[in-house]
């Protein structure tokens, strides 16, 4: 989060809204997920949609979002905003191909950070007994485990294999339930890290 706060800022410092008609000062808050509150003390809201509305219907009602076909709530809240940033292009493509033109319009590219950056810090949680301790993957996934992404990790285990049988190992992982400095720990010691 800290990381995508920092990418903003800088977005905005570059001046990416120095093109806004109003000419009095106003809010508008970035808000990232489908159940999250937009302050009242905001005149306009951006949304980062991060949730997973490509991904077949989560069949674990623990994950909260569990598909867009059921949250209209999200679609109105979607409909309402500023802009909608998308991080992932497959997400994006499925949200052109399914949504009303009042919100595709409104769509735009916004990848998560990739810089260097991404991994401050990463020296102090590498020094914790506890990270030092848990087995590093070469290859990451993390995040909810809908059945997309099962089957996407189960298509990465096989091509491991067969690297295997040729003679190249890597580990690999999917990740789901991890939160903060144990994630932090995984991705820090990652050398692949991938999404769907």
């Amino acid at each position: 989060v800290e990381q995508i706060k920092n990418d903003i800022g800088q977005a905005l410092d570059k001046g990416c809204l120095d093109a806004w008609p109003l000419e009095d000062q106003t809010e508008i808050a970035v808000v990232f997920r489908h159940d999250s509150m937009i302050p009242e003390t905001s005149d306009f809201y951006i949304q980062y949609q991060m949730e997973q509305v490509a991904a077949d219907k989560a069949k674990d009602s623990s994950v909260g979002f569990r598909g867009l076909a059921e949250h209209v709530q999200y679609k109105r809240k979607l409909a309402g905003a500023l802009q909608v940033w998308e991080w992932s292009p497959h997400q994006m493509d499925f949200l052109k191909a399914t949504m009303p033109g009042d919100i595709t319009k409104k769509l735009a590219y916004v990848p998560l950070s990739t810089s260097q950056d991404a991994t401050d810090g990463c020296d102090a949680v590498l020094d914790e007994t506890w990270c030092q301790e848990d087995a590093p993957s070469d290859v990451l996934f993390f995040g909810s485990m809908t059945e997309s992404r099962k089957r996407l990790c189960n298509m990465v285990d096989e091509e491991l294999d067969r690297l295997k049988q040729a003679g190249h190992t890597f580990s690999h992982q999917c990740v789901s339930g991890a939160f903060g400095e144990e994630l932090k720990c995984k991705v820090c010691k990652a050398k692949i890290i991938y999404s769907d």
